[in-house]
């Protein structure tokens, strides 16, 4: 379940692609802030059975469908809307080829604070790519980003299903001439591939996934030293909410987001560890077994999806270096992330939701609910953390030997949405 992360790989599968884009992106005569793009396509024993497409200026992408035909049963789904989500799934006697991509185009204006200096620095955009693949089928994205004073291009790939999260960084060089005002304009366009095959009968279904979630989740600007200067904020017009300042940073006010998901705990019995997540495609991996040993406890609370104004980023973070055991920890920006993005025993993951702060006495806002963290105290040789709603529990697993930790007396690690 460990989360890799992908080095940038070929450089040109979409190359000539994106370049037409971003051209057209940014004539001044097209008066759109985005642009989506989705297609899909089946073939069947050689034969073209399905070829969709959609999309446009100013509004969401999305192509694809069912089909049951030739022994084969194939459903397909690109969509695109700054985020790029898609997905390939066949099964059947038949031999059968799937593909769908999603494309997204957008510009956003970069705002220096006063008195920044990052000539000869970089812009940094971080990106998640989440999903899975199984049988012959893979998932590619390619992120690419292009100002008046840099280019850059970056690839994250998903092939099995030990894979859920890839993330990377595209790295714009800042050219040693530029000054401040022409780092307003930065064109950025995501392009997502899946593709899946079928070979025949007795072969292997293909499967392939990449969720919403697939997305350019922050940026930094870095300095010609390579040290992050604070304080810049991004502007996608009226229509998108801003990319938030890397850590580092105060994020940039962003409009208040409805709707929440659930994050949902497991237990390992193997390793008496407790686990959440709040990913779709995660979940769907511990609950059919790809990753083994995990089991619903029953235990879930809510979480923030996305960014909005008063709300803190969860860090994810992952270890092996208390083996036999592997691990996860969660902390907030402001309430444990930091002082873990330091300690060289634990990687980090990314942010992976959005939850209230408690105030030092561990008092949550309200409208929200305290999430007790408890530590396994590194009983069994590896630490492990829990965190529930339940005051039952936190008392259960205080008479265990677990120690509370977080906010007040306690020990409120975060506040979860009711």
């Amino acid at each position: 379940m460990k989360i890799a992360f992908s080095s940038p790989a070929s450089r040109n599968v979409c190359a000539p692609f994106i370049a037409a884009t971003l051209a057209v992106l940014a004539s001044p005569a097209l008066a759109f802030d985005y642009y989506n793009g989705a297609k899909a396509a089946l073939s069947i024993n050689g034969q073209v059975v399905l070829s969709q497409q959609g999309g446009g200026p100013n509004g969401p992408g999305d192509a694809g469908g069912t089909v049951n035909r030739g022994g084969v049963n194939a459903d397909l789904r690109a969509d695109s809307d700054i985020f790029t989500s898609g997905k390939v799934e066949l099964a059947g006697t038949g031999a059968a080829v799937g593909k769908v991509q999603a494309n997204s185009s957008y510009t956003f204006k970069l705002k220096p604070p006063a008195g920044a200096n990052v000539k000869g620095g970089k812009l940094v955009l971080h990106v998640l790519l989440e999903g899975s693949a199984s049988g012959d089928a893979d998932v590619h994205l390619v992120v690419a980003a292009r100002s008046d004073f840099g280019k850059g291009e970056a690839t994250g790939v998903i092939s099995d299903n030990k894979t859920p999260m890839v993330e990377f960084d595209v790295v714009v060089p800042i050219a040693p001439f530029i000054e401040n005002l022409a780092l307003a304009q930065t064109d950025v366009h995501l392009h997502l591939d899946i593709t899946g095959k079928l070979a025949g009968a007795g072969q292997q279904a293909s499967s392939a996934l990449a969720s919403r979630s697939t997305r350019v989740t922050s940026f930094k600007v870095l300095d010609a030293a390579g040290v992050q200067v604070t304080g810049f904020s991004t502007d996608l017009g009226n229509k998108l909410p801003p990319i938030p300042e890397s850590a580092g940073g105060p994020p940039p006010p962003v409009p208040p987001v409805g709707g929440t998901v659930e994050a949902i705990e497991f237990f390992n019995a193997t390793f008496q560890h407790y686990f959440v997540s709040s990913a779709t495609a995660e979940i769907a991996k511990l609950d059919d077994g790809t990753f083994a040993g995990w089991k619903r406890t029953g235990q879930k609370f809510n979480v923030h999806p996305a960014a909005a104004g008063g709300l803190a980023a969860v860090c994810r973070f992952f270890t092996v270096a208390f083996p036999p055991s592997s691990s996860h920890f969660y902390a907030p920006r402001g309430l444990g992330c930091e002082g873990t993005l330091t300690n060289t025993n634990w990687q980090y993951e990314g942010d992976v939701f959005y939850v209230s702060l408690p105030t030092v006495e561990g008092v949550c806002p309200s409208g929200t609910q305290p999430v007790y963290r408890l530590y396994n105290n590194g009983r069994g040789g590896a630490p492990n953390h829990r965190f529930t709603t339940s005051e039952t529990t936190r008392s259960q697993m205080l008479a265990e030997g677990f120690v509370a930790e977080g906010a007040g007396p306690m020990g409120v690690g975060f506040c979860a949405p009711q």
